[in-house]
């Protein structure tokens, strides 16, 4: 499916606005331990005791925490549906973490401040190449959500046209940082065939000051932001094979607690289903965890519009299960393009395990 606009003139829309988000801030809590269960050796004192249950039984937890990639907005509104409509339950406790660009986004994963966090499948394999034995549990995103933006004029149109040419990106670490090396290197590129800047500011004041001849960035937030802007401008598409953002956790974590995994992924799925059924009731509910959304609720909308299409919606199915095709391809892309080891496993990166389908 083609993104809905590839040219965006001032004062046109860049993503139709499906039906609503869902957003979160979890709130569930675990109940039950099991009982201490010493238990004495009939073969003497002389004998260690039998390990209790209780020592291999997985703590209560009364609250868990979702780390997402980037600030609070209508992107995440599935989340704060989930939240505001008790997908999760009502007995545990759910908050959710922001982080930036430059962030290392799995840093509260691998010390238990987290224990869910949103990541492309390329930032999930570097990560367990790096020793996270972090797990991707469903789609979040079907839609590549990484465009290069080029100021009207420009005769650039394909990756390999690029060559010789600046590229401005936020930072050379995450999903976009990884689909411009992939890209790059399927166009038969290297980072040297280009000039790469790191750079700051609004994707309108990037562009307009001819800082860079193109500006990679997010679909959903900037390329929308720049459609707003009064700024004329174009994409093009950037075909490479890897996965989008997914809703990961720690294979320890689902191991101890697989039925908390699976209420996050049914109640991140439902809030996804209801944000595309009613982006009005998506709007109203975001409102209340957004603190600008009064100050700008064209923004909010235009994102919600844009990230119901990466969703998926109206063409495709929402947050369907992965697929081994996808991941091996995606495996093998990374590996072209020497960020990820041979020995990389990309079928083991992922479980459809935690699906009510």
């Amino acid at each position: 499916m083609t993104k809905p606009k590839s040219t965006v003139q001032p004062g046109s829309s860049p993503a139709r606005i499906g039906r609503a988000v869902l957003a979160l801030v979890l709130i569930l809590a675990l109940s039950g331990c099991a009982a201490p269960n010493s238990q004495s050796n009939a073969s003497g004192p002389s004998e260690l005791p039998v390990e209790s249950a209780a020592e291999s039984t997985p703590p209560i937890l009364e609250s868990v925490v979702i780390g997402l990639p980037g600030t609070a907005s209508t992107q995440f509104v599935p989340f704060y549906i989930a939240n505001a409509q008790q997908y999760y339950g009502d007995t545990w406790t759910v908050e959710l973490q922001y982080h930036d660009a430059a962030d290392d986004v799995f840093a509260s994963l691998r010390s238990g401040d987290e224990q869910f966090i949103v990541a492309s499948g390329a930032e999930i394999l570097q990560a367990r190449a790096q020793g996270l034995d972090v797990v991707a549990v469903a789609p979040y995103f079907i839609n590549s959500n990484i465009d290069p933006m080029l100021p009207e004029g420009s005769t650039i149109n394909t990756v390999a046209g690029l060559q010789g040419h600046s590229i401005g990106i936020a930072s050379k670490s995450g999903e976009a940082w990884l689909t411009l090396m992939v890209a790059l290197d399927q166009a038969g590129l290297s980072p040297n065939d280009v000039q790469i800047v790191e750079v700051t500011g609004s994707p309108r004041e990037v562009l307009a000051s001819g800082a860079v001849d193109a500006l990679i960035g997010y679909y959903n937030t900037d390329v929308t932001s720049l459609g707003f802007s009064g700024f004329h401008f174009y994409i093009f598409p950037i075909d490479v094979p890897l996965v989008s953002l997914c809703l990961a956790t720690t294979q320890g974590f689902a191991d101890d607690y697989p039925e908390i995994v699976s209420a996050v992924v049914a109640g991140m799925q439902q809030g996804m289903q209801t944000a595309c059924s009613n982006d009005e009731q998506a709007l109203a509910i975001s409102a209340g965890y957004l603190t600008d959304f009064n100050a700008d609720p064209d923004t909010a909308k235009n994102v919600l519009g844009a990230t119901i299409y990466l969703f998926g919606y109206p063409d495709q199915s929402i947050s369907p299960p992965f697929e081994p095709d996808q991941w091996s391809a995606m495996t093998q892309a990374l590996q072209q393009a020497d960020l990820l080891p041979a020995d990389a496993d990309g079928n083991a990166a992922y479980s459809n395990a935690f699906r009510s389908d």
